[in-house]
């Protein structure tokens, strides 16, 4: 997970009238690279992304950058502060993409739809736990070097010595072809399993549903939106690189190119184009 959850004072009514889908009282909190542009590449953040446009909820986007996040939002909302961070209409501020996932779950009328079957929050956990312990590990020295060479000299600065410390950081930018590899090869291990999850239904056997997501419905869910935010941050990596994880599933392939065309070029447009 990406920060954590601050508790809300906020009364059930409240929260369903500032949540309503016809209202654009929420400002969403993201990271970009430099003030003023529109990079898109957190996966925490595009998960988020997502589940709005899954409950369809109208919202301003503000992006930052990591000096602006450790700075301005600091002043805005608390000491430690990390986005996404989502400030509902009445000034009330959520953090941490599974905190705000389950919150909308949980008071959105149509919240249902993050998680829409009986297995879907075991889906996104599992999802999650990937994520932690086999896709992030093997995915930052892969992206990461990429990712400070385009940060504005304040946050380059920020993102090298305090979030990921020189020397971590030194070691990254100085992988070889033959580590780069095997830090592929580490990030498709994992991706085997959903590749097989993506052919499969709840019964394990093949799937003949028509539906291209992971819970088989008729939209995407929180646990597709888990998934396409490591897609979205691992294209920061380079096309060849991005290849190389991706394209030998052909399963997730369809899905990496489903889910782009339900989000939207209005969204994808922001990502890393080569």
């Amino acid at each position: 997970m990406d920060a954590h959850r601050p508790s809300l004072s906020t009364s059930h009514s409240t929260i369903s009238r500032a949540l309503s889908s016809d209202l654009n009282g929420l400002i969403l909190f993201d990271l970009t690279n430099q003030p003023g542009s529109t990079l898109a590449f957190s996966p925490h953040c595009i998960k988020t992304v997502v589940d709005l446009a899954i409950l369809n909820i109208g919202y301003e986007r503000q992006r930052l950058t990591f000096h602006q996040v450790r700075t301005d939002l600091e002043a805005r909302t608390q000491p430690g502060v990390t986005v996404p961070s989502v400030e509902m209409s009445d000034g009330t501020h959520l953090v941490d993409s599974w905190a705000i996932a389950e919150f909308l779950a949980k008071h959105h009328p149509e919240g249902h739809k993050l998680f829409p079957t009986m297995t879907s929050k075991r889906m996104a956990l599992f999802l999650s736990e990937v994520g932690r312990t086999f896709l992030t590990p093997n995915l930052g020295p892969l992206v990461m070097p990429s990712v400070a060479a385009k940060l504005d000299d304040e946050s380059r600065r920020y993102f090298v010595e305090e979030k990921l410390g020189k020397e971590r950081f030194n070691k990254m930018s100085a992988i070889g072809a033959e580590e780069r590899q095997a830090y592929i090869d580490g990030a498709k291990k994992v991706l085997g399993t959903v590749e097989a999850m993506l052919g499969c239904n709840d019964s394990g056997t093949s799937s003949t549903s028509s539906s291209p997501w992971l819970d088989s419905g008729e939209s995407p869910s929180h646990a597709d939106a888990i998934l396409y935010g490591f897609v979205v941050f691992s294209r920061m990596a380079g096309k060849e690189t991005y290849g190389k994880l991706w394209n030998g599933f052909p399963s997730i392939k369809a899905w990496i190119e489903a889910m782009d065309k339900w989000i939207g070029e209005g969204i994808t447009k922001d990502y890393v184009q080569w």
